[in-house]
């Protein structure tokens, strides 16, 4: 750190040296230069005695003033050396972009490398953004800062992490812009600023649009409702339909085991006219059996299945059927429910 310190401290006696040299003719066009240039000369000294001794905030003050009082790009250097030791990184990267700007690096090899690198690290550091806006003079401020007006010189440096640009002029509406950078992120916001009675204008736009959009919701959220309901009534009519059936159907199997069982242990040498009747009800029976259970069954899976879709959370318009049909499948030996629904 002291080898850093006694490096600063050469560069800026060269430095104030360089200045001190009168320029040939500037007395004539500013007779005010000579006693800035000296008032400039005096705060440095101090400025660069304090930053010696490790007061960096007093000597920081001093090199503002110093300035102030005679505007030297060559300053900017021992300025942002100070901000960089109180860790005003944002600071200490303008000035030392100012300086390698303005000041050739024939002039000061050393500082304009120090100053290259340390560019370098700052940009890694902080964040970029460029605001853009379709009027002139627009007010620009960061965080409750103002930072200058459209259109902006240079970029606006700042600290990554969340940050709240204001974009105003009189007679318009602000613009308030919220984002989030990263260290070494480069961003750009484009703002279009609008009469008041434009953004009035728009407002009551959106407002329509917007009421416009909730009766919508409110319109598909009630068709939703009716629909899980005339689902759920469809459900459980189905699934008592269903669970009548296969009662139907067991009564109708207890019958055809009873009829079987006459057939089956008549006497050897019955007349098959006694066994007829009982052979009869013995297919008619079963039939109906076979009827009864698969259209019972069907009906209740389809009731189940009508059911959860009623009892669903959230009704997706385009998944649910907009109707649903169980229709019977009867056949010589099978029995069964066929579910035909539109989407």
């Amino acid at each position: 750190m002291r080898m850093s310190l006694r490096r600063l401290s050469l560069a800026a006696v060269i430095a104030l040296a360089l200045l001190g040299a009168s320029r040939p003719g500037s007395a004539q066009t500013d007779p005010t230069e000579p006693a800035r240039r000296q008032e400039m000369l005096r705060l440095a000294r101090e400025a660069d005695g304090l930053y010696r001794d490790g007061y960096f905030r007093d000597a920081l003050e001093r090199f503002r003033k110093a300035y102030e009082a005679f505007p030297n790009p060559k300053l900017h250097f021992a300025l942002g050396e100070t901000c960089w030791e109180l860790g005003q990184l944002v600071e200490a990267l303008r000035h030392y972009e100012a300086y390698g700007r303005d000041v050739e690096e024939r002039e000061q090899p050393h500082n304009w490398q120090r100053a290259r690198e340390r560019i370098v690290k700052l940009q890694a550091q902080t964040a970029t953004l460029h605001v853009q806006a379709n009027l002139l003079d627009a007010e620009v401020s960061v965080d409750g800062k103002v930072v200058g007006r459209t259109p902006l010189r240079e970029p606006i440096r700042l600290m990554p992490g969340p940050h709240v640009v204001v974009v105003g002029k009189a007679g318009y509406e602000k613009q308030v812009i919220e984002l989030t950078l990263k260290g070494g992120e480069m961003a750009a916001r484009t703002v279009k600023l609008l009469t008041e009675e434009e953004a009035a204008s728009g407002r009551r736009v959106f407002q329509q649009v917007e009421g416009q959009r909730r009766a919508a919701q409110e319109k598909l959220q009630r068709s939703q409702a009716l629909q899980r309901k005339g689902l759920r009534l469809s459900g459980w009519t189905a699934l008592a339909a269903g669970t009548a059936l296969l009662a139907t159907g067991g009564t109708f199997g207890i019958l055809t085991q009873n009829e079987k069982s006459k057939v089956e242990g008549a006497a050897t040498g019955t007349p098959w006219s006694d066994l007829q009747p009982h052979a009869h009800r013995f297919n008619t029976y079963r039939q109906l059996f076979y009827y009864c259970a698969g259209i019972g069954a069907g009906l209740a899976v389809s009731g189940g299945v009508l059911l959860a879709l009623g009892y669903r959370r959230s009704l997706s318009v385009e998944r649910a059927p907009a109707r649903l049909s169980a229709l019977p499948a009867l056949g010589p030996q099978h029995a069964g429910l066929v579910l035909a629904g539109s989407f």
